[in-house]
Protein backbone atom coordinates (compact mmCIF):
# COMPACT_ATOMS: atom_id res chain seq x y z
CA UNK A 1 0.00 0.00 0.00
CA UNK A 2 2.57 2.60 1.17
CA UNK A 3 5.18 2.00 -1.67
CA UNK A 4 1.62 2.61 -4.37
CA UNK A 5 1.00 6.01 -2.61
CA UNK A 6 4.66 7.16 -2.53
CA UNK A 7 4.69 5.78 -6.40
CA UNK A 8 1.49 8.35 -6.67
CA UNK A 9 3.15 11.01 -5.24
CA UNK A 10 6.13 11.03 -7.36
CA UNK A 11 3.51 10.63 -10.54
CA UNK A 12 1.32 13.32 -9.32
CA UNK A 13 4.76 15.98 -8.57
CA UNK A 14 5.85 15.13 -11.86
CA UNK A 15 3.14 16.14 -13.69
CA UNK A 16 2.66 18.86 -11.97
CA UNK A 17 6.41 20.21 -13.36
CA UNK A 18 5.70 18.72 -16.79
CA UNK A 19 1.89 20.93 -16.97
CA UNK A 20 4.53 23.75 -15.96
CA UNK A 21 6.61 23.63 -18.42
CA UNK A 22 4.26 22.76 -21.06
CA UNK A 23 1.61 25.42 -20.07
CA UNK A 24 4.34 28.10 -18.92
CA UNK A 25 3.49 29.98 -22.58
CA UNK A 26 -0.25 30.14 -22.22
CA UNK A 27 -1.12 32.89 -19.58
CA UNK A 28 -2.95 30.93 -17.25
CA UNK A 29 -3.61 32.01 -14.14
CA UNK A 30 -3.69 30.02 -10.77
CA UNK A 31 -7.22 29.10 -10.82
CA UNK A 32 -6.91 27.80 -14.34
CA UNK A 33 -3.42 25.83 -14.03
CA UNK A 34 -4.57 24.03 -11.25
CA UNK A 35 -8.11 23.14 -12.74
CA UNK A 36 -6.27 21.52 -15.30
CA UNK A 37 -4.12 19.68 -12.77
CA UNK A 38 -6.78 18.11 -10.97
CA UNK A 39 -8.29 17.24 -14.19
CA UNK A 40 -5.83 15.40 -15.61
CA UNK A 41 -5.11 13.42 -11.99
CA UNK A 42 -8.71 12.47 -12.09
CA UNK A 43 -8.63 11.01 -15.44
CA UNK A 44 -5.22 9.50 -14.49
CA UNK A 45 -6.35 7.58 -11.75
CA UNK A 46 -9.93 6.61 -13.17
CA UNK A 47 -8.16 4.88 -16.08
CA UNK A 48 -5.64 2.97 -13.91
CA UNK A 49 -8.84 1.60 -11.88
CA UNK A 50 -10.34 1.02 -14.72
CA UNK A 51 -7.47 -0.71 -16.25
CA UNK A 52 -6.54 -3.12 -12.97
CA UNK A 53 -10.33 -4.30 -13.11
CA UNK A 54 -10.78 -2.01 -9.66
CA UNK A 55 -13.57 0.21 -10.95
CA UNK A 56 -17.02 -0.70 -11.65
CA UNK A 57 -17.69 -1.25 -15.10
CA UNK A 58 -20.34 2.43 -15.33
CA UNK A 59 -16.96 4.27 -13.40
CA UNK A 60 -15.13 2.84 -15.85
CA UNK A 61 -17.09 4.53 -18.71
CA UNK A 62 -17.02 7.70 -16.97
CA UNK A 63 -13.21 7.38 -17.13
CA UNK A 64 -13.35 6.93 -20.68
CA UNK A 65 -15.42 10.00 -20.84
CA UNK A 66 -12.71 12.15 -18.77
CA UNK A 67 -10.24 11.06 -21.19
CA UNK A 68 -12.68 12.75 -23.77
CA UNK A 69 -12.76 15.59 -22.20
CA UNK A 70 -8.89 15.66 -21.41
CA UNK A 71 -8.85 16.01 -24.82
CA UNK A 72 -10.50 19.17 -25.27
CA UNK A 73 -8.76 20.75 -23.22
CA UNK A 74 -5.93 22.76 -25.37
CA UNK A 75 -9.09 24.22 -27.11
CA UNK A 76 -10.13 24.99 -23.45
CA UNK A 77 -6.73 26.78 -22.94
CA UNK A 78 -6.79 28.54 -26.17
CA UNK A 79 -9.79 30.09 -24.96
CA UNK A 80 -8.46 31.28 -22.17
CA UNK A 81 -5.36 32.60 -23.27
CA UNK A 82 -7.48 34.51 -25.82
CA UNK A 83 -10.06 36.23 -23.08
CA UNK A 84 -6.42 37.17 -20.85
CA UNK A 85 -5.22 39.05 -23.92
CA UNK A 86 -8.43 40.50 -24.57
CA UNK A 87 -8.91 41.21 -20.91
CA UNK A 88 -5.08 42.96 -20.58
CA UNK A 89 -5.92 45.14 -24.17
CA UNK A 90 -8.95 45.98 -22.67
CA UNK A 91 -7.58 47.08 -19.02
CA UNK A 92 -4.46 48.94 -20.67
CA UNK A 93 -7.09 51.29 -23.21
CA UNK A 94 -9.55 51.39 -20.36
CA UNK A 95 -13.63 50.72 -20.19
CA UNK A 96 -14.32 53.73 -22.11
CA UNK A 97 -12.51 52.76 -24.91
CA UNK A 98 -13.88 48.99 -25.26
CA UNK A 99 -16.80 47.60 -26.28
CA UNK A 100 -17.66 45.29 -23.80
CA UNK A 101 -18.25 41.70 -24.27
CA UNK A 102 -18.28 38.66 -27.08
CA UNK A 103 -21.05 38.98 -29.91
CA UNK A 104 -22.94 36.10 -30.77
CA UNK A 105 -20.19 35.37 -33.30
CA UNK A 106 -18.38 34.15 -30.96
CA UNK A 107 -15.79 37.09 -30.95
CA UNK A 108 -15.22 39.69 -29.09
CA UNK A 109 -14.86 43.14 -30.70
CA UNK A 110 -13.05 46.75 -29.78
CA UNK A 111 -12.64 49.99 -31.87
CA UNK A 112 -9.96 52.84 -31.54
CA UNK A 113 -9.80 55.84 -33.78
CA UNK A 114 -7.56 53.56 -36.24
CA UNK A 115 -8.33 49.72 -35.71
CA UNK A 116 -11.03 47.81 -35.49
CA UNK A 117 -9.76 44.69 -33.97
CA UNK A 118 -11.51 41.34 -33.24
CA UNK A 119 -10.50 38.32 -31.31
CA UNK A 120 -12.29 35.13 -31.68
CA UNK A 121 -12.98 32.90 -29.16
CA UNK A 122 -13.04 29.59 -30.07
CA UNK A 123 -8.90 29.87 -32.03
CA UNK A 124 -7.71 32.56 -30.23
CA UNK A 125 -7.03 34.09 -33.59
CA UNK A 126 -6.91 38.52 -33.69
CA UNK A 127 -6.59 40.38 -36.72
CA UNK A 128 -8.37 43.44 -37.11
CA UNK A 129 -9.34 46.43 -39.63
CA UNK A 130 -7.91 49.51 -40.58
CA UNK A 131 -10.42 52.32 -40.16
CA UNK A 132 -8.51 55.37 -41.57
CA UNK A 133 -5.60 56.50 -43.38
CA UNK A 134 -4.25 55.65 -46.87
CA UNK A 135 -4.43 52.11 -45.96
CA UNK A 136 -8.70 52.04 -45.26
CA UNK A 137 -10.40 48.71 -45.13
CA UNK A 138 -7.26 46.89 -45.13
CA UNK A 139 -6.51 43.95 -42.42
CA UNK A 140 -3.72 43.85 -40.31
CA UNK A 141 -3.15 40.22 -41.52
CA UNK A 142 -2.87 41.24 -45.01
CA UNK A 143 0.25 43.62 -43.96
CA UNK A 144 4.01 42.39 -43.55
CA UNK A 145 5.78 42.97 -40.51
CA UNK A 146 7.37 45.95 -42.31
CA UNK A 147 4.45 47.58 -43.26
CA UNK A 148 2.52 46.84 -40.01
CA UNK A 149 6.18 49.43 -38.16
CA UNK A 150 5.09 52.23 -41.03
CA UNK A 151 1.39 52.05 -40.25
CA UNK A 152 2.69 52.54 -36.60
CA UNK A 153 4.85 55.24 -36.66
CA UNK A 154 1.57 57.07 -38.53
CA UNK A 155 -1.09 56.21 -35.66
CA UNK A 156 1.66 57.16 -32.91
CA UNK A 157 -0.37 60.49 -31.95
CA UNK A 158 -3.37 57.83 -30.59
CA UNK A 159 -2.78 55.92 -27.65
CA UNK A 160 -5.49 53.63 -27.95
CA UNK A 161 -4.83 52.99 -31.89
CA UNK A 162 -0.99 52.45 -30.51
CA UNK A 163 -1.93 49.71 -27.82
CA UNK A 164 -4.21 47.94 -30.06
CA UNK A 165 -1.23 47.89 -32.92
CA UNK A 166 1.32 47.22 -30.29
CA UNK A 167 -1.25 43.99 -28.91
CA UNK A 168 -1.36 42.52 -32.24
CA UNK A 169 2.40 43.06 -32.90
CA UNK A 170 3.25 40.82 -29.65
CA UNK A 171 0.56 38.10 -30.73
CA UNK A 172 1.35 37.39 -34.52
CA UNK A 173 5.04 39.03 -34.52
CA UNK A 174 6.89 38.22 -30.85
CA UNK A 175 10.08 39.47 -32.15
CA UNK A 176 8.66 42.73 -33.89
CA UNK A 177 10.53 44.94 -31.22
CA UNK A 178 14.10 43.76 -32.76
CA UNK A 179 13.37 44.42 -36.60
CA UNK A 180 14.51 47.78 -37.68
CA UNK A 181 11.83 50.38 -38.61
CA UNK A 182 12.18 50.81 -41.95
CA UNK A 183 11.84 54.71 -41.43
CA UNK A 184 14.30 54.90 -39.06
CA UNK A 185 17.97 55.88 -40.05
CA UNK A 186 21.23 56.50 -38.44
CA UNK A 187 21.04 59.83 -36.73
CA UNK A 188 25.15 60.73 -36.94
CA UNK A 189 25.04 62.35 -40.29
CA UNK A 190 22.38 65.35 -38.47
CA UNK A 191 23.63 67.62 -36.11
CA UNK A 192 21.38 69.08 -32.90
CA UNK A 193 21.38 72.32 -34.76
CA UNK A 194 19.65 70.83 -37.92
CA UNK A 195 17.61 68.44 -35.75
CA UNK A 196 16.25 71.86 -33.73
CA UNK A 197 15.98 73.60 -37.20
CA UNK A 198 13.65 70.60 -39.08
CA UNK A 199 11.63 69.95 -36.31
CA UNK A 200 10.86 74.16 -35.77
CA UNK A 201 11.98 73.86 -32.01
CA UNK A 202 14.75 76.17 -29.92
CA UNK A 203 17.11 74.65 -28.45
CA UNK A 204 15.86 74.88 -24.58
CA UNK A 205 12.78 72.63 -25.63
CA UNK A 206 11.46 70.17 -23.20
CA UNK A 207 11.36 66.06 -24.25
CA UNK A 208 7.91 66.91 -24.53
CA UNK A 209 7.79 69.80 -26.80
CA UNK A 210 10.21 67.52 -29.17
CA UNK A 211 7.77 64.60 -29.13
CA UNK A 212 4.57 66.89 -29.45
CA UNK A 213 6.62 68.42 -32.49
CA UNK A 214 7.45 65.40 -34.02
CA UNK A 215 4.42 63.57 -34.33
CA UNK A 216 2.83 66.89 -35.74
CA UNK A 217 5.26 67.18 -38.83
CA UNK A 218 4.76 63.52 -39.21
CA UNK A 219 1.26 63.49 -39.84
CA UNK A 220 1.77 65.93 -42.79
CA UNK A 221 4.75 64.28 -43.59
CA UNK A 222 4.20 60.52 -43.50
CA UNK A 223 4.38 58.24 -46.30
CA UNK A 224 1.09 56.97 -46.02
CA UNK A 225 -0.07 60.61 -45.76
CA UNK A 226 1.33 61.46 -48.95
CA UNK A 227 4.80 62.25 -47.62
CA UNK A 228 7.80 61.14 -48.81
CA UNK A 229 10.11 58.41 -47.28
CA UNK A 230 12.97 60.64 -47.07
CA UNK A 231 11.38 63.42 -44.63
CA UNK A 232 9.80 61.00 -42.49
CA UNK A 233 13.46 59.46 -41.97
CA UNK A 234 14.63 63.01 -41.31
CA UNK A 235 11.76 63.56 -39.04
CA UNK A 236 12.82 60.20 -37.02
CA UNK A 237 16.48 60.58 -36.61
CA UNK A 238 16.02 64.53 -35.34
CA UNK A 239 13.60 63.24 -32.86
CA UNK A 240 16.31 60.65 -31.89
CA UNK A 241 19.00 63.22 -31.84
CA UNK A 242 16.80 65.43 -29.55
CA UNK A 243 15.71 63.48 -27.24
CA UNK A 244 19.62 62.07 -26.39
CA UNK A 245 20.03 64.76 -23.67
CA UNK A 246 16.39 65.66 -22.42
Amino acid sequence: MIPRIVIGTILAIALFWLLRTLLRKQRLNLRQFFAIYIGLLLVGALIFLGLTGRLHPIAAGLGVVMAVVSRMLPMGMRLFQAMNIWRSIKAAMGVASAQAGPNAGGQSQIKSRYLAMRLDHDSGQMDGEILEGSRQGQTLSSLTLEELLVFKESISEDIDSLQLLEAYLERVHPDWQKTDNPQKTKPEGMTEPEALKLMGLLGACSRNEVIQAHRRLMQQHHPDRGGSNEMAARLNAAKEILLRGR
